[in-house]
């Protein structure tokens, strides 16, 4: 009887190491955007050296200078007449200078239009930029916010919010959060040393107070992939962002059903990371801002390849509570999906508004074109520009 069980033991272990061996190298053949990939010692040094050398408005905003974009159509005209402020939408990401929605724009209303867009920020960010660009001259200041950025906003990691995404597997950036007077704190970027490399890894928590997406720490946060492989490794595709991507690739095509995108829980009132009610704090504080400084701002809500397509199937733009949360405290955002449908031809597809390699998703030049004509006819609409000039 004893040499019966322990033969069964010794099948299960056998079976039970297989899994984990099978696990294991399996691991090897994932998208390590889909998992916690923390970065060397080797990329922690380097990141460090390069944030310590950067001036004090660098440290301030995590990355980026607060510089515009060169804008060849505004060559020879005089001080600008709008300033854009937000992320690579804004800044129009993928295509030439002569391509990008503000260069467009500038042709379009015969105006120098200023583009102060950086890559991966967030509307934090992006509101920071404006706050400390205090020589910006534009009368009319406009900050866009895209959809899915609103994971942005309660994040003080990049590397934490898409994996294997940020330069040398790490990127700081500071944090916003609404005070007990509902004013907006500013959380600078923690001051790390060399030292800290193996406490940061295994618990980013005790430096990042504010931030979301804490490895394992619930369904919008990366898992680790780590042993025993046979139990972290199915764990990773509970990843609500991964989760929801694998699903809509089969539930599209086989059941004419598509969920809405990861971050749609986001836009709930009363969310536990408080993104909503931050996100618009942002917005009316830039708006605020603007105000004081004697400018007229614009709060445009863009939307991505995800809600445009979540929205052809439920007639629904998951980003319609910041919109209305705004509306409640007396703001305007302005929706832009409903305003690029219209242009639509009926030759048209929607595909054709973003770029072609599937990777970025960001707007192509066709799609950028359309962006600048929608912003014109808001500038029109609002009596800020006179009829656009013809070419």
């Amino acid at each position: 009887m004893g040499s019966k069980y322990l033969y069964s033991f010794i099948t299960l272990l056998i079976i039970l190491s297989l899994v984990e061996l099978g696990s294991f190298f399996y691991s090897f053949l994932i998208h390590k955007h889909y998992y916690f990939n923390p970065p060397t010692r080797q990329q922690f040094k380097e990141y460090l050296n390069r944030f310590n050398n950067k001036d004090d408005l660098g440290r301030f905003l995590g990355w980026g200078s607060g510089s515009h974009r060169p804008s060849p159509a505004a060559q020879g005209m005089g001080e600008p007449y709008i300033s854009l402020y937000g992320e690579s939408f804004t800044y129009g990401a993928d295509v030439s200078h002569e391509e990008a929605w503000g260069n467009i724009l500038t042709s379009l209303i015969g105006r120098r239009v200023d583009n102060y867009g950086i890559a991966a920020y967030g509307s934090d960010q992006a509101y920071l930029v404006f706050l400390k660009n205090q020589t910006d001259k534009a009368k009319v200041v406009i900050l866009t916010h895209v959809s899915e950025n609103i994971v942005r906003n309660i994040n003080q990691d990049r590397n934490l919010i898409y994996g294997n995404d940020a330069p040398y597997q790490i990127l700081l950036k500071p944090r916003l959060i609404t005070d007990k007077k509902d004013k907006l704190e500013y959380i600078k970027i923690p001051e790390l040393t060399e030292s800290d490399y193996e406490n940061y890894v295994n618990n980013p928590k005790s430096y990042l107070k504010e931030e979301f997406f804490i490895p394992n720490s619930g369904s919008y946060s990366l898992r680790r992939l780590q042993f025993p492989y046979s139990f972290s490794l199915p764990y990773i595709y509970t990843h609500k962002r991964i989760l929801i991507k694998l699903l809509n690739k089969r539930l599209s095509h086989w059941f004419d059903i598509y969920l809405p995108p990861w971050y749609d829980s986001l836009y709930e009132p009363n969310h536990p990371s408080g993104a909503l009610e931050l996100t618009r704090d942002i917005m009316i504080n830039f708006a605020k801002v603007a105000e004081e400084r004697g400018k007229v701002p614009l709060l445009f809500v863009l939307p991505n390849m995800e809600d445009f397509v979540y929205f052809q199937y439920s007639k629904t733009w998951v980003y319609s509570p910041l919109v209305e949360a705004a509306k409640k405290k007396g703001y305007t955002l302005y929706n832009l999906g409903p305003l690029l449908l219209k242009k639509l031809r009926s030759s048209d597809k929607m595909e054709d508004f973003f770029s072609s390699d599937g990777k970025t998703g960001h707007y192509s030049s066709k799609g950028n074109k359309v962006l600048a004509e929608v912003v014109r006819d808001i500038l029109q609409d609002q009596r800020l520009i006179d009829s656009p000039l013809t070419h």
